[in-house]
């Protein structure tokens, strides 16, 4: 792809971002996964440019609705966009323009008032005399509590916030015995992950990559699952043959993690109020090769089946 229709994507992912705004929204990964799923032609190299792009707006979302004189909530795609192009330094700013070429599959040309939106970031930064949540990308509300948390690191720690975070995986115990293995097959796609200190299965990629679209993933050798979930898991110490319990199970990424911990011998019910995110979990069960997990749908916390299984299990997620 170009990369005009690159920011053309991440101009139609914003506007759909922007219909699911609100305590009823699709969280935004769902937004990114359905945006893909009907648009197949779009290459492997390509998704992690757009997803990087959009999800830096998605960091940034406060700061730069501020400065193109939105609301947080009711912004302008192409405004947020031209607003990111220019306060990351992608694409060349000095060539915004010529990404909004008016070609197919590239953004309309310009108008007067997005011009002169690039021309204030050409001139200056118009973030610097921006209110302190502002520049932080947090909501007022958010700010006195981090003061009051964080003292006077609470600028840093938002700003932490705003970083774009690594791509941790996870081994699979059940098809791989060593994580040397995994990072072999993917450094011959010139893919390069290292251990995480503490534990044993974690490789980290601090680039960008399109994890599932490996064919060490397709294969069930790692799972995506960032290091806190797999401290999580850790902290249960499951042995082969226990009976574990995972109460709010969803996906199943610590499901996933424990069964490996438990070599698939013993029970892991896999527990959830959500349909939808229970039956996520069976197709990634089938390419890890994981056979001693059931799930169940709970009517709610005080389903019958918690009272007939009540102080039988070794281990509670």
């Amino acid at each position: 792809m170009r990369d005009s229709a690159r920011i053309q994507a991440v101009i139609e992912l914003l506007g759909a971002y922007k219909q699911h705004v609100g305590s009823r929204g699709k969280p935004v990964d769902a937004i990114v996964a359905s945006y893909y799923r009907t648009r197949r032609y779009i290459g492997a190299k390509d998704r992690v440019a757009i997803t990087d792009l959009f999800y830096y707006c998605m960091r940034h979302l406060r700061a730069l609705t501020w400065v193109s004189g939105h609301d947080y909530n009711s912004f302008d795609e192409r405004s947020v966009v031209i607003c990111a192009i220019c306060h990351s330094n992608r694409y060349n700013s000095h060539d915004v323009p010529k990404l909004f070429d008016g070609e197919r599959h590239s953004p309309t040309l310009m108008i007067d008032e997005e011009v002169a939106l690039y021309n204030r970031w050409k001139d200056t930064n118009p973030l610097a005399e921006a209110p302190e949540a502002v520049r932080a990308n947090i909501s007022d509300i958010a700010q006195p509590l981090m003061k009051a948390n964080f003292g006077e690191a609470w600028e840093e720690v938002a700003q932490a916030l705003n970083q774009q975070a690594p791509i941790d995986i996870r081994v699979n115990q059940l098809k791989c015995k060593k994580p040397e293995q995994v990072q072999t097959r993917l450094a011959q796609q010139a893919i390069e992950v290292v251990p995480i200190n503490g534990l044993p299965n974690a490789l980290r990629s601090e680039a960008r990559f399109a994890a599932h679209a490996t064919d060490a993933f397709k294969e069930g050798l790692y799972e995506m699952q960032d290091a806190g979930s797999q401290l999580l898991a850790l902290c249960v110490a499951a042995k082969p043959g226990d009976k574990v319990v995972d109460f709010c199970a969803g996906a199943g990424g610590k499901t996933l993690a424990i069964a490996g911990q438990m070599k698939n011998k013993g029970r892991i019910f896999a527990l959830d109020v959500a349909e939808n995110r229970l039956k996520q979990l069976k197709p990634r069960l089938a390419r890890a090769g994981v056979d001693n997990v059931m799930t169940r749908l709970l009517s709610s916390e005080n389903d019958p089946w918690l009272k007939r299984h009540r102080e039988t299990a070794d281990w509670v997620l």
